[in-house]
């Protein structure tokens, strides 16, 4: 029996957006505009990745509160909201008078260290330490006279004050619109999986979903770890070198236990830190031994690197992460060899997901045979 092609009447009544075709080619082209648009706009379209980042992490603990609770999900929500709200103000109101001090006084005294080089090393760098020097001086006696060139005058002091200004109203408007976002996240997050869950094809759709969950489990849960791993690493970078005398211990605190995202990378701290405390002994004329300068600040990097290797890292990370420490760090050098800051942020991530890929599609042909039937 002869199969019948559509009339061409039936084609004619047809609109344009019944033809499959033409819907496929307008999905895509919009897909590729959309990742154009977010791409060319991802300065304003920051805090809506960060607000989507942070209700991705408390994801798990708003759920576990409403089932709890038996509350709706926007109460639970609207409570990481307040507390993350007022995270970040107690922080600023907190550490960051405390920042910018230290960080005033290391640009008051970065001039005398680089003296300090050049007098006992030969270190030449020019004249950058009379020009830190003079402007360090121009700024603490005479602030408007310093920094008036900044306000008037040419039009590229012009411009560098209107990207200040830029700046600060954009980090402000960023600030205000992230915790509306993340409310918003937060609240319909559950919405936004039930509805990508049915776009899994069938056939295979109980293991494509076994894969996925498995995925997800191993990148927030590493990213979750990493963040809290930092933040009691920094705690315990800024009291440690604050009891061993390290100056600015609270600025390379932070930074350091930040760096510990990064398996491995917190090591870059510990030679500033030495480095630091021999430069502020030996300008203001102290007696530098080699116990204050190397031992005690090198005790706290240790003492706080095998708390994070051996106590932290096992007990928040051992059941998300399945790899062994040599290839962690074979990851981790090869992310950031290829593409730096971000390939290290990356590396074991993406590696995660790829050792869930091989595991579930290569090593468990089993599945495969129960798919099928």
């Amino acid at each position: 029996m002869k199969s019948h092609s559509p009339l061409p009447s039936q084609v004619a009544d047809r609109r344009l957006w019944q033809i499959q075709p033409l819907r496929d080619l307008t999905g895509l082209i919009g897909i590729g505009l959309a990742i154009w648009l977010i791409v060319d706009l991802r300065r304003f379209f920051a805090p809506v990745f960060i607000a989507f980042a942070l209700a991705y992490l408390v994801e798990p603990m708003i759920e576990a509160l409403q089932k709890r609770t038996g509350l709706p999900r926007w109460v639970p929500a609207l409570v990481c909201t307040l507390l993350l709200t007022a995270g970040l103000v107690l922080a600023v109101i907190w550490v960051g008078p405390l920042l910018a001090e230290q960080g005033k006084t290391l640009a008051t005294h970065a001039p005398q260290y680089i003296s300090t080089l050049e007098k006992r090393y030969g270190f030449n760098v020019g004249n950058l330490s009379d020009h830190l020097s003079t402007f360090a001086e121009g700024v603490k006696d005479k602030p408007m006279d310093t920094l008036s060139p900044l306000f008037t005058g040419t039009s590229q002091a012009v411009g560098i004050v209107g990207l200040i200004v830029a700046t600060t109203l954009e980090v402000l408007l960023s600030t205000l619109l992230v915790p509306i976002f993340f409310f918003l996240f937060a609240w319909h997050f559950d919405q936004v999986r039930s509805r990508i869950r049915p776009l899994i094809p069938g056939g295979r759709g109980a293991k494509a979903r076994r894969i996925l969950h498995r995925m997800d489990e191993a990148v927030s849960g590493f990213i979750r770890g990493r963040l809290l791993i930092a933040i009691l690493s920094a705690i315990a970078f800024t009291a440690g070198w604050t009891w061993a005398g390290i100056p600015y211990a609270l600025l390379l605190g932070i930074v350091t236990g930040a760096l510990t995202v990064v398996p491995y990378l917190s090591v870059a701290g510990w030679p500033v830190a030495l480095l630091v405390k021999y430069l502020d002994l030996t300008s203001s004329g102290g007696a530098a031994t080699w116990q204050d300068i190397v031992l005690w600040p090198s005790v706290v990097f240790l003492f706080v690197a095998f708390l994070e290797g051996w106590v932290l890292t096992p007990w928040i990370q051992s059941q998300t992460m399945e790899m062994s420490a040599l290839t962690i760090l074979l990851v981790v050098l090869v992310g950031g060899a290829i593409g730096g800051v971000l390939g290290l942020l990356l590396a074991i991530p993406l590696m995660a997901c790829a050792n869930v890929l091989i595991e579930e599609l290569w090593l468990k042909p089993d599945d495969v045979q129960a798919d099928a039937t």
